[in-house]
């Protein structure tokens, strides 16, 4: 319904009820004058014209009672839009916080890998960070959390187990990092020159530039030596074989 055109009528019947009221007053003491009045080059009588200030009142009464009619109607389509409004908005809410609590409420055991990294990520990134504190925070969690183990390798091991070897760690940096919004590779590659067995590392995009990261031996050394290092430093004596091979 278009409530400006019901405005729009209820004013046009608001100054039809002030004419006829205007006719009928004027009508009125037309009726008690003995020699009546001219209204609009008009003379009317109180014998003749009693029957047009009877009319008068009839339609002001029949317009009286249309217009709180139409304005009655007006409010409740307003009304109706409103709880309409109100009702999809508490849908959205509530949809969010059953959301939340779902993911809440459950065993970390039971949760997927996507509801590990944003169980995580919601109880180490707050709002305020920025991308550098978000890499800090990330491999931090991940040399407190975890103990370098050969026989682990994902993410759910690495969240669930604390257990991992060097692909342990980056893929769990990679997931994180993404869930995070901070764009995030897994690369393979030697790690040194007389390397003979593949190693895992990661880099970051953060304002267009890409900084690298190597959890594993940040962990191992207990240090940040391996912290958002530029790429030419750290790559030098590195071997790149592949970016973001599948994850587990």
């Amino acid at each position: 319904m278009n409530l400006a055109l019901i405005n729009n009528q209820i004013k046009k019947t608001e100054k039809q009820l002030i004419l006829y009221i205007t006719l009928a007053v004027g009508l009125f003491y037309i009726g008690q004058s003995d020699c009546g009045i001219r209204l609009n080059g008009q003379v009317f009588s109180f014998l003749e014209d009693s029957v047009i200030c009877e009319q008068a009142v009839v339609s002001q009464e029949m317009i009286i009672q249309e217009t709180v009619q139409q304005k009655t109607a007006l409010r409740e389509t307003e009304q109706q839009e409103m709880v309409q409004q109100e009702a999809v908005q508490g849908e959205a809410v509530q949809e969010e916080i059953v959301q939340e609590e779902t993911v809440q409420e459950k065993n970390p055991s039971e949760m997927s890998k996507d509801e590990l990294c944003q169980w995580v990520v919601s109880q180490i990134i707050t709002p305020d960070m920025d991308d550098f504190e978000k890499v800090r925070a990330v491999n931090q969690y991940l040399c407190d959390h975890m103990t370098y183990d050969t026989d682990y390798y994902t993410t759910r091991q690495a969240i669930l187990v604390g257990r991992g070897r060097c692909q342990g760690y980056a893929n769990a940096f990679k997931d994180l990092m993404n869930t995070a919004g901070v764009p995030t590779d897994y690369i393979r590659g030697y790690g040194s020159p007389t390397a003979t067995s593949t190693h895992a590392w990661n880099r970051v995009l953060i304002d267009g530039t890409y900084y690298y990261v190597d959890v594993t031996w940040n962990d191992s050394n207990g240090t940040d030596d391996y912290l958002l290092i530029g790429e030419e430093e750290f790559n030098r004596g590195r071997t790149v074989i592949s970016y973001n091979s599948k994850t587990q």
